[in-house]
């Protein structure tokens, strides 16, 4: 079931306030943050907590929606692409000089969503077969990825060794979110036909082929934080 907005946030301040119990007592108390991003996975709100002098943990809520029209494997297909993630991540500064280097590792907490449905049209293209519109009647798919995506990356910006409260910062990286899960269904005359179920398996495999590389989504964010 989709998690909405609340839900996410209370994740964030949950997490944020279980780690401040457990935080090692050299940590600085203090050491709070908040941001706003724009990024690859959406617009965001961000959270950081110091560990210790080198070490972070950050987490966030992101979303995005898209509407739009294509064609995928020939087929016309109006979509809705649904970004909804919540990322985990530790920051390692490498680089004891002040410049805010860091590397990123964790997991993204991967909600995202891409739901199709084909546009009217006299006849339709499945897996090489020619169906008409009346005995396909709705056609819709969806695209899922992993629950889980693992996150490295590099990324600048430390709020809690920059001279102004406010500061900026970058990331970039590779979410490995896994291959894609297409599914469609029709709902026409011919939708428990065995022959149009395989041809409707094969339209999966090609639209799934098209967007495979997609199991490694980039990640691309950048903001302002403020120290609080």
């Amino acid at each position: 079931m989709p998690l909405n907005i609340f839900k996410w946030t209370a994740t964030l301040c949950s997490l944020l306030a279980c780690t401040a119990v457990i935080t090692p007592a050299s940590a600085n108390a203090a050491d709070i943050a908040g941001g706003l991003k724009a990024s690859t996975l959406g617009a965001g709100v961000e959270g950081t907590l110091g560990l210790t002098s080198d070490l972070n943990l950050r987490t966030g809520v992101y979303v995005f929606s898209y509407g739009a029209s294509t064609h995928k494997s020939g087929l016309p297909i109006a979509y809705n692409l649904n970004l909804r993630s919540l990322p985990v991540l530790l920051d390692w500064f490498l680089l004891d000089d002040g410049s805010g280097f860091r590397f990123s590792s964790g997991v993204i907490i991967n909600n995202n969503k891409y739901n199709a449905n084909a546009e009217p049209a006299d006849s339709y293209d499945i897996g090489g077969v020619v169906y008409m519109a009346d005995q396909v009647g709705t056609l819709n798919g969806e695209v899922k990825f992993g629950t889980f995506a693992p996150y490295v990356g590099i990324g600048w910006g430390n709020p809690f060794t920059a001279e102004s409260h406010l500061s900026f910062s970058f990331d970039l990286g590779i979410a490995f979110q896994g291959k894609p899960d297409v599914a469609m269904a029709a709902t026409g005359s011919v939708a428990t036909d065995p022959a149009f179920q395989e041809n409707l398996r094969q339209e999966e495999k090609n639209i799934k082929n098209e967007i495979d590389a997609f199991k490694y989504y980039p990640v691309i964010s950048a903001g302002i934080t403020y120290r609080f």
